[in-house]
């Protein structure tokens, strides 16, 4: 017979662990599936206990509010009150010799700079406007002018040219009030042109749709009047073939007939 072989602690050991492992795993899962069973059934609960805490929460924070104004209120109150009561003293405090002195030419040094500011700006030089500067010899403002000029022997006739080819390249002045009344007057006898022609254009579509509506009239009123007419000869010729027999049309044999 085979030797019998003994157990190994070590081995012992481990399967000891690894069983209270399980049961610890085990015990763990079931309070988690208890806890969340009871955590279910609590759910209303717990949102009106944090709805609670939310509305304890905002009173609590207005309440602070109320409170910190009030105190700034306060605080603001008893400043002004400080700030008059210092005024009253102040004012009734008497001043010495030194500090009128002294009072006087901090004055007199405001005056004194506020007329130097004002002398420096009646002094100050306006600067000559370009266009209108007078320039040594010759002056000409247009053609006309150039060429009127008397001749100089001083001045070359290539110069007497150069300088009617530079008042010829003169811009042309502006417009004037009187040009631009002009201009404003065009403009507006050309809306006016275009408003008539529009309203021309519109009266002559209402026109032409006034017509076609009479012929569509027109015609209406004919179908009716001729649709009894119509009925009448019918009536008539049918009551003859009646009377006379053979005599009918053979139209109303067929109708007749139907």
């Amino acid at each position: 017979m085979p030797k019998k072989l003994g157990t190994c602690p070590k081995a012992l050991e481990a399967r000891e662990r690894r069983a209270e492992k399980k049961k610890e795993e085990k015990e763990k899962k079931e309070r988690e599936l208890e806890e969340a069973y009871w955590k279910d059934e609590d759910k209303h609960v717990n949102k009106k206990l944090q709805r609670k805490d939310e509305r304890d929460e905002k009173r609590q924070e207005q309440l602070d509010k109320k409170k910190e104004k009030e105190r700034l209120y306060a605080q603001e109150l008893a400043e002004i009150k400080a700030a008059k009561g210092a005024n009253v003293k102040s004012c009734h405090t008497k001043l010495t010799q030194a500090q009128i002195a002294s009072a006087r030419e901090a004055l007199a040094e405001q005056l004194a700079a506020l007329n130097k500011k004002q002398t420096k700006k009646e002094t100050e030089e306006i600067q000559p406007n370009v266009n209108r500067m007078e320039v040594e010899g010759l002056e000409a403002r247009n053609v006309e002018e150039a060429i009127a000029q008397p001749l100089v022997s001083a001045v070359s006739p290539n110069a007497r040219r150069n300088v009617v080819k530079i008042a010829s390249r003169s811009v042309p002045p502006p417009p004037t009030g009187e040009t631009y009344e002009k201009r404003r007057e065009l403009q507006r006898k050309e809306l006016q042109q275009k408003e008539e022609e529009m309203r021309q254009l519109f009266v002559q579509r209402v026109k032409e749709k006034e017509q076609v509506l009479k012929e569509a009239e027109r015609e209406v009123s004919v179908v009716l009047f001729v649709s009894p007419i119509v009925r009448v000869c019918l009536f008539v010729s049918w009551y003859l073939w009646i009377i006379v027999g053979d005599s009918c049309p053979t139209g109303l044999v067929a109708l007749k007939s139907r």
